[in-house]
């Protein structure tokens, strides 16, 4: 399956067929087919190759943006000293907030503490504020914050006094 973006035709290339035992010229415009997919679907498997393609063809973004209330419960149950509410609004609108949510959920929630989520948003460059003993996070941070969570945004200081941050596009946890 391929996202169809536009229709093309074979206009510049001369094509044959095979009919009744010779070959002759066809002088028809054809459409082309891609042999680049989305989706490819064999006997046993779904191939993935574009995941944003599939949950526009599978309408799972919608899915994923209704799920976000249950996940930001999931979430309050282990960091109850996160306001999450301006979260939650962002993430009814944001599809990738809303992803990250999904992602978060499934994380080892229990054992971040108030100070250690602190400082990892501070090394990640990551704006936050504490009311009393609540952490708050504006708009224009949340994504950030979330990436903080899903373990997306990290610091490196292989160079002395000279840290750097980066936003990992995929985790894979090394010491297992």
């Amino acid at each position: 399956m391929r996202r169809a973006s536009q229709f093309k035709t074979n206009i510049k290339k001369k094509l044959i067929r095979l009919f009744q035992d010779s070959l002759e010229i066809v002088e028809d415009k054809l459409f082309r087919l891609d042999n680049d997919f989305d989706i490819l679907i064999d006997a046993e498997n779904i191939h993935i190759w574009r995941p944003t393609a599939f949950e526009f063809l599978g309408g799972l973004q919608q899915a994923i943006l209704d799920a976000v209330p249950k996940n930001i419960e999931t979430i309050k149950k282990h960091l109850t000293f996160v306001e999450l509410k301006s979260i939650e609004d962002y993430a009814k609108k944001h599809p990738r907030a809303a992803k990250c949510l999904t992602s978060i959920q499934e994380q080892k929630l229990s054992g971040i503490t108030h100070a250690t989520l602190k400082e990892c948003c501070k090394k990640a460059n990551v704006k936050i504020s504490v009311n009393g003993d609540q952490i708050n996070v504006d708009e224009k941070n949340i994504m950030g914050f979330l990436q903080v969570l899903d373990r997306r945004r990290y610091q490196v200081e292989l160079v002395s006094n000279d840290p750097e941050s980066f936003i990992a596009s995929g985790r894979e946890k090394l010491n297992k």
